[in-house]
């Protein structure tokens, strides 16, 4: 749990937070819920710093960028990116688009969006 001071860990994008809310009266309520806090975007090596939309690195963002973080996730990778292991050695591609180390499906989302603003 962090107490009020303390930071996310390193390394670490999202931290949930465990949290008890009660009430003294009669009767006495009380209540558990989390709240998950996320973290700024890092410098992701798996994250295209030039042109973030630009997974495969070709200098254009296309529908093939968003195919290809798709087609990862189906494929049931592992979904936490390690941000020792630099993308072109490991795959070729940055599937990081929002840069927090983990390919999800709003990373082919934020990618299809902004082709269809440039629609």
């Amino acid at each position: 749990m962090l107490a009020a001071d303390q930071s996310i860990p390193a390394g670490m994008t999202e931290y949930t937070v465990p949290v008890r809310v009660t009430a003294s009266g009669s009767p006495v309520l009380s209540a558990n819920f989390q709240i998950q806090v996320l973290a700024d975007a890092i410098d992701s090596h798996w994250r295209n710093q030039a042109l973030p939309s630009d997974v495969n690195g070709d200098g254009t963002v296309a529908p093939s960028d968003a195919l290809i973080v798709i087609n990862y996730l189906n494929l049931g990778r592992p979904q936490i990116l390690d941000p020792d292991v630099l993308p072109p050695l490991a795959t070729g591609f940055f599937y990081d688009r929002n840069g927090y180390l983990v390919v999800a499906p709003l990373d082919a989302l934020i990618i299809i969006s902004e082709l269809n603003e440039r629609s």
